[in-house]
């Protein structure tokens, strides 16, 4: 089932309000147990649409998965790739739920937070429209975050071009559990796309 919802400038301006639903079904009520849902901010991505949701499509995980994005205002052509996108992953079994704002874009932050909003997973997979997932992520992560429902489950990442940040990855990519932890005033230990969490869970920190 696909769900699009489409959010305008309200009186105060702070964009929340909710037009009517686009024909689509409603959300059910309430949080789905096992469900992951991969929270994907988007704003003018649609260079990158095709191999970022390619590499969902491409999940070892057979559980079930739930597209929860969020265009942010987008100029380009994201709203009509991702409603491409949808029906595609729809056929494959998947939930999606496509949300977007037509006034002023609200940043990263508030795309974020309403593809959050809007999604009814358990889980909580985050992902950057730029990015592209190896083919074990959700199933590797969910395994650790099931194991320690209170962690915020983190993974190792691969930069493209190879070596253009190579202090950094080497950083990223090299800490110890204790490291994660003292670190963090330094800057993000657990690169933020690369985040997985129980809906509920009280974060502490973990590299999957």
């Amino acid at each position: 089932m696909v769900e699009d919802r489409t959010y305008t400038a309200s009186a105060d301006g702070s964009g929340e309000t909710l037009n009517s639903n686009l024909g689509c079904q409603p959300k059910p009520p309430g949080k789905i147990a096992d469900v992951v849902s991969v929270i994907l901010p988007v704003h003018n991505g649609s260079r990158w649409i095709d191999a970022c949701l390619s590499s969902l499509e491409q999940q070892s995980y057979t559980g079930p998965i739930e597209l929860s994005a969020f265009d942010d205002g987008s100029t380009d052509s994201s709203w009509s790739d991702l409603q491409r996108w949808a029906g595609l992953l729809e056929a494959r079994g998947m939930r999606v739920i496509c949300g977007r704002s037509e006034s002023s874009p609200g940043g990263c932050g508030f795309a974020k937070n309403r593809a959050v909003s809007q999604s009814s997973g358990a889980w909580l997979c985050f992902m950057d429209v730029d990015d592209v997932m190896a083919p074990e992520r959700i199933e590797r992560q969910l395994a650790a975050a099931r194991a320690h429902p209170r962690a915020l489950v983190g993974a190792r990442v691969r930069r493209e071009p190879a070596g253009s940040t190579a202090r950094y990855i080497s950083w990223v990519n090299g800490m110890s559990q204790e490291q994660l932890v003292l670190q963090r005033f330094r800057e993000c230990t657990l690169v933020m796309p690369t985040w997985f969490i129980a809906r509920y869970g009280q974060p502490a920190l973990t590299h999957a």
